[in-house]
């Protein structure tokens, strides 16, 4: 199954809402969709805690450092 593209597109308006305004709260809530797109994509063994999985806690650190510098 595809990721809805009402969520590709939700993303891209963040986007360019981001370069034409710079408002961080755009670039945060990308940040949140980035989170989605990964949990999306790959199969968490435990339902009841997503970051379990590596690759979802690797990049959720990448995105907390990016937005705590």
């Amino acid at each position: 199954m595809d990721f809805p593209l009402c969520n590709i597109m939700d993303a891209l308006e963040q986007w360019i809402t981001f370069q034409e305004t710079g408002q961080p709260g755009e670039l945060y809530e990308l940040a949140i969709w980035c989170i989605d797109w990964v949990d999306f994509a790959i199969e968490v063994s435990d339902d009841n805690d997503m970051l379990a999985a590596p690759e979802i806690a690797a990049k959720y650190e990448r995105i907390r450092r990016a937005l705590t510098r």
